[in-house]
């Protein structure tokens, strides 16, 4: 063993990096290339395998993704087995030196998406990420002349107070996708669109609704008694909007635009 050899081994500080995944209040923190925990920025690191591609800097924002592999077993795997996580999934890689403890963030942005490996020989995920400068760079959504309401629903733009139309039900029972709660049950469809809640706020989008018996779009974890939070949905008509909602001065659709298009008809 040459001298180097010897002075890296005892002296030289080992460059590690620090993966920092954050689901709303939720974080997932690991350590790359350890096999012990970091505690940094009051956070601790637990060991993990992660690899990445490389980084890329470029004028072309779009250009500079990055891939990174975890094991399918990982808990932010999990959060896309059933389909999408319910919240922004944000991503900090930092890197430093193992002895120093001194990391610095080399890379942040979001998780589009995932894609899994469970061949014979691996069991991995890909998770496929872009920077913020990217996700700012892309253009905005333009306002539209249309006959529905552009606005989200509950939204500021919209101005229907979400907690004005919160009801609470406790779960009789679930099976698959399909969940039945107790008490009156309201019109069918007054909730398709709408949301459920649980007590910890994971929440699913409702799909339809038949009375007391809703069809969520993928399932959530959900036991008899439990308490949930109901929320109806709207299907972007004006008649929605005045007749449920009470809500018709901050319809954003164009309702009486004519329907017949002088490009194409005659008109009078």
């Amino acid at each position: 063993m040459s001298f180097s050899d010897i002075w890296n081994y005892f002296f030289a500080d080992p460059i590690m990096e620090l993966y920092k995944f954050q689901c709303a209040s939720t974080y997932y923190t690991y350590a790359a290339t350890s096999d012990t925990s970091i505690l940094f920025d009051n956070l601790l690191y637990a060991p993990e395998y992660i690899v990445r591609t490389g980084l890329h800097y470029s004028a072309d924002y779009a250009k500079d993704t990055l891939t990174v592999t975890i094991p399918a077993s990982n808990a932010v795997a999990g959060l896309f087995m059933d389909g999408t996580p319910e919240h922004i999934l944000r991503l900090t890689i930092c890197r430093g030196g193992l002895k120093t403890e001194d990391f610095t963030p080399v890379w942040v942005g979001v998780v589009n998406g995932a894609s899994f490996d469970f061949s014979s020989e691996t069991y991995t995920c890909d998770l496929a990420c872009e920077t913020v400068a990217s996700r700012m760079e892309r253009f905005g959504l333009a306002r539209c002349y249309q006959l529905s309401c552009p606005h989200t629903l509950y939204s500021a733009r919209c101005g229907v107070t979400q907690s004005h139309f919160a009801t609470i039900r406790h779960v009789l029972s679930i099976s698959g996708f399909t969940v039945t709660v107790d008490g009156e049950a309201l019109p069918d469809g007054y909730f398709t669109a709408g949301q459920i809640v649980r007590q910890d706020g994971s929440r699913r989008f409702i799909a339809s609704s038949t009375g007391n018996v809703f069809t969520l779009e993928r399932s959530l974890a959900l036991s008899a008694g439990d308490t949930v939070t109901l929320y109806p949905g709207c299907d972007k008509a004006r008649t929605t909007c005045v007749d449920k909602f009470g809500n018709g001065l901050n319809y954003g659709g164009f309702p009486w635009m004519p329907l017949t298009s002088p490009f194409t008809s005659t008109i009078g």
